[in-house]
This record gives structure tokens, C-alpha cells and sequence, in this order.
């Protein structure tokens, strides 16, 4: 595998690392936990894997380097899991959705904080890519 590529792949195993924190920190340890692995997936799903099957297409890496990217993140799907599932909740499941305008705001600025530094840290991942493929 060519320097750079290699350099490329490490860097989207660090993406994917940052990805996996995002998410388990989103787990509260309620019965709603598991969207967060199955956004995890859908992020892999939908962003990831198109990339890494071009990367493969167009002879970047092997058929094996491939596998071995997708065993990666197999492994990390499976400990999101496990690690979302081990955590406890640190306070009681609300027995109803909030309802009131207060709490919907409150719920959507935080959301979007979150948004905003997943997307720092995707910005952050691609220029790296970029850099690393001599575009940057």
C-alpha cells in the first residue's frame, strides 16, 4: 500500500474513533441507547463504505486491506454495543417525553452542540484525507 494511503486509512480509523465517542457518549443508559449503534452503523453504511469500495475499485488498497478495514470496524460496531449496553443511567427513565416548548428547545440546543463538534471533527478528519492525498 502506498505511503499516503496508508496514511489515509489511519486517518479514517481515527475518524471512526472519534465517531464511536461521540456516540457511546450519547447513551444515557435507557432502553433508547441502541439508536445511537444503529446511527453509528448508518454513518459506516452510508458514508464509509462507499469511499472505502472507490478506494478499492480504483486499486488504492487490496481486497485484503479492504477486509481488514471492514473486520476494523465490524469490531468496533460490536464494542459500541457492548459498551452502550454496560452503561447505567444517571438518572431514572422519564416515564413520558417532555412536551413543553422549554424542554424542546433545551433538547435541540443540545443536539445541536453536538452536531456542530461531530462535524468540526469530520471537517477536521477530510482535511487531513486531503492533506494526506497531496489535495490539501
Amino acid at each position: 500500500m502506498d505511503e499516503k494511503v496508508e496514511k489515509e486509512i489511519n486517518t479514517l480509523k481515527v475518524m471512526v474513533g472519534h465517531w464511536y465517542d461521540f456516540y457511546l457518549r450519547c447513551a444515557n443508559g435507557h432502553k433508547y441507547d441502541m439508536v445511537h449503534l444503529k446511527e453509528f452503523q448508518e454513518v459506516i453504511d452510508q458514508q464509509l463504505s462507499p469511499y472505502l469500495q472507490r478506494l478499492a475499485k480504483c486499486r488504492y488498497i487490496n481486497k485484503d486491506e479492504l477486509s481488514d478495514f471492514y473486520l476494523f470496524l465490524g469490531t468496533k460496531i460490536q464494542d459500541l454495543e457492548l459498551e452502550i449496553k454496560a452503561v447505567k443511567p444517571k438518572q431514572p427513565e422519564p416515564k413520558e417525553k417532555p412536551c413543553g416548548m422549554a424542554d424542546r428547545i433545551e433538547t435541540f440546543e443540545k443536539l445541536l452542540t453536538l452536531l456542530i463538534g461531530e462535524v468540526r471533527m469530520m471537517n477536521e478528519g477530510l482535511a487531513e484525507i486531503a492533506k494526506n492525498l497531496g489535495m490539501g
